[in-house]
């Protein structure tokens, strides 16, 4: 075997590889006579087909078979001999031609593969980034407070509708004089109010009482969501272009959520573990909850700041990736040239990321994961109200979700960010700035620009 290394551009190699017979003969034989064990011909009992035939028949196949094997075998072993650290696939950029697949032939393939750079971490030691706080406004406070006060709210039955009632009755398809259609779609549901945008549509609902009739003049306008409007009606999809417009509603029940009084009772269900005496220290509370849930935004936009300073200083292989992505991709070469400023982007913030966590010797233990898993689970009860979740229960979700692959590799992204993150913040200067969310959306837009 013969292996040629060319410099085509930086980061780019083409690696030619050659094999004689002697690299592939053994392979081939051993596959030749493992055929005519295993295949039936007729003529001939299973096990006893003459190797001549089999070459005869499938010898081609086979060479090629064990060729391809060969070449990726000696790539790969080549690759890992050079330490060289690839970015993409190797991709193949010739053929083998047919007449030269012959047993005894020396055969010639050429590889293209692009090398990662190194990622100089030291580029940033101690440089100055901007960490913004986000201050959370009033308006944002005061709708936070009336979620919790829903949240922990009770379900009333009123006997007028007001606009963020839900109401329960049975939906019937009528003609234009209002009448019931024979075999007509016809439906118990449950309607929120919330969910109609448009207030003429909605006004029809508002103010009748239970047991009352309304005429709905056009349900797909009312509910324009064909998926909602589908399960409310119990009819599949095709059914919507054959049905009236017109339905007939009536109210048989009101559900309305009462807000939860702003006491103590209140303040000590939402932070059972906080001693909360009134309004003022609550919304003070809300406030910081509500500066902790950014915090995942501004760490991420701080961490790809830094990465975008970065990136003149990563010097990717263009040629060799446009190559790869065209030849993985149903897109053409334009359609990759078009969008490839995004790919080179993604590709050095993955680079960068990786390089920062070589340096830094970051790795993700067990008990990492088990206890984001368990945060998670918190986080998810907390949404739901329930902020006194007992330990058994939470064993229990915790083990499901680090059973989950998926959830697992998810996990394990979360938590090697989120140590990238730890690390940059004490490895560079931060200039600590706090901002409003509307001022935060406008640099983040910036960003993804």
């Amino acid at each position: 075997m013969a292996v040629k290394d060319k410099k085509i551009n930086e980061n780019h190699r083409l690696i030619s590889i050659s094999l004689n017979e002697s690299d592939y003969s053994e392979s081939y034989n051993k596959s030749i006579s493992r055929y005519s064990k295993n295949i039936s011909l007729n003529g001939f009992r299973k096990g006893f087909v003459p190797k001549g035939l089999v070459v005869k028949m499938y010898g081609k196949a086979i060479l090629s078979e064990e060729i391809n094997k060969l070449f990726s075998e000696k790539l790969n072993n080549y690759v890992v001999e050079k330490k060289y650290n690839l970015i993409g696939e190797p991709i193949a950029s010739s053929q083998i031609k047919e007449q030269d697949l012959n047993f005894g032939n020396t055969i010639d393939l050429d590889f293209e593969i692009g090398i990662a750079p190194k990622i100089n971490v030291k580029l940033i030691d101690k440089k100055s980034f901007n960490y913004y706080n986000i201050n959370p406004a009033k308006e944002d406070i005061d709708k936070h407070i009336v979620s919790m006060r829903k949240r922990y709210g009770s379900m009333t039955s009123p006997d007028l509708v007001e606009d963020e009632d839900v109401l329960m009755g049975d939906f019937e398809e009528v003609d234009s004089k209002n009448n019931k259609v024979l075999n007509g779609v016809s439906n118990s549901g449950t309607i929120s109010l919330l969910s109609i945008k448009d207030k003429k549509l909605k006004s029809i609902f508002l103010g009748i009482k239970k047991n009352t009739k309304v005429i709905i003049k056009d349900i797909r306008k009312t509910f324009s969501n064909e998926s909602d409007l589908c399960s409310l009606l119990n009819i599949k999809k095709e059914q919507l272009d054959s049905m009236s417009s017109l339905f007939s509603f009536e109210l048989k029940n009101i559900q309305r959520v009462t807000m939860a009084s702003l006491n103590e009772d209140f303040f000590k269900k939402v932070y059972p573990d906080t001693k909360i005496k009134d309004s003022k220290i609550f919304e003070d509370k809300i406030k910081e909850e509500i500066s902790l849930n950014y915090q995942k935004d501004t760490d991420m936009l701080f961490k790809y700041n830094i990465y975008d300073d970065f990136m003149d200083n990563v010097d990717i292989p263009d040629v060799f990736l446009k190559k790869w992505l065209v030849s993985r991709n149903s897109l053409s070469e334009k359609e990759i040239s078009k969008e490839y400023k995004n790919y080179s982007k993604y590709f050095k913030s993955q680079l960068i990321e990786g390089g920062i966590i070589s340096f830094a010797k970051i790795n993700v233990s067990k008990e990492d994961l088990e206890s984001v898993a368990k945060k998670n689970v918190i986080d998810q009860f907390k949404y739901y109200g329930n902020r006194n979740i007992d330990e058994n229960h939470l064993k229990q979700f915790t083990k499901q979700i680090l059973e989950n692959k998926e959830e697992l590799k998810r996990l394990n992204e979360v938590v090697l960010s989120d140590k990238v993150i730890s690390f940059l913040k004490t490895y560079v200067k931060i200039k600590e700035k706090s901002i409003s969310m509307t001022e935060f959306i406008k640099l983040a837009d910036k960003y993804k620009k």
